[in-house]
């Protein structure tokens, strides 16, 4: 779509929807950020209810420190992990076990040696997915469960309207987020080609 076609786009969708309405609860533009990055894990409505009821839960039994932030980080990144792996191992070929057992192999050897090896290439995307929504989930962890770390800084500097902070430390994170991904899309490109 051209720019003259997405601004045509624009002017029809303000015109038709003057003052849009959405799902998702949020107070802040970054609130709403946030609750977009997690809405495409699932729907608006889950979003709401499950990051509503699940902070204050994680608080009461960690409370506020590395242990929030560990448990708010895994919380984002166990799912989608073990997603991708279990598809891996549904989506295996067929013949790799069954070779397995013509050779007589056990159920070690199986495994280290057919399954975990065909795995590989989808275990690594997962890993490169888990990241990055790892990531978000401990940054939130920082912003609303710690007294350290960068999204605490940037919560506090957001408080006192710190701009300087608040783009440094954004920019710092970004930097890393797109780094470390640039990194798992490599490995990730060359596990898919061996």
């Amino acid at each position: 779509m051209n720019p003259a076609k997405r601004e045509a786009f624009y002017k029809g969708l303000a015109k038709a929807i003057p003052e849009p309405k959405s799902e998702l609860e949020h107070t802040t533009p970054f609130e709403l950020l946030v609750a977009v990055v997690l809405s495409a894990q699932a729907t608006d409505k889950s979003v709401n209810l499950a990051t509503a009821k699940l902070y204050p839960v994680v608080l009461l039994f960690c409370g506020v420190g590395f242990a929030a932030k560990v448990v708010f980080g895994a919380m984002y990144g166990f799912i989608p992990m073990m997603l991708i792996v279990i598809n891996a191992i549904q989506s295996m070929n067929p013949a790799l076990p069954k070779t397995a057992r013509i050779m007589r192999l056990t159920k070690w050897q199986t495994l280290g040696t057919v399954v975990l090896p065909a795995m590989v290439p989808e275990l690594v995307t997962g890993i490169r997915v888990s990241f990055s929504i790892t990531f978000l989930g401990v940054m939130i962890g920082e912003m609303f469960g710690s007294t350290r770390g960068l999204g605490y800084i940037l919560m506090r500097s957001i408080n006192i309207n710190d701009t300087a902070t608040i783009m440094a430390v954004t920019a710092l994170v970004a930097v890393f987020a797109v780094a470390v991904n640039a990194g798992l899309l490599a490995l990730d490109k060359a596990t898919h080609h061996a």
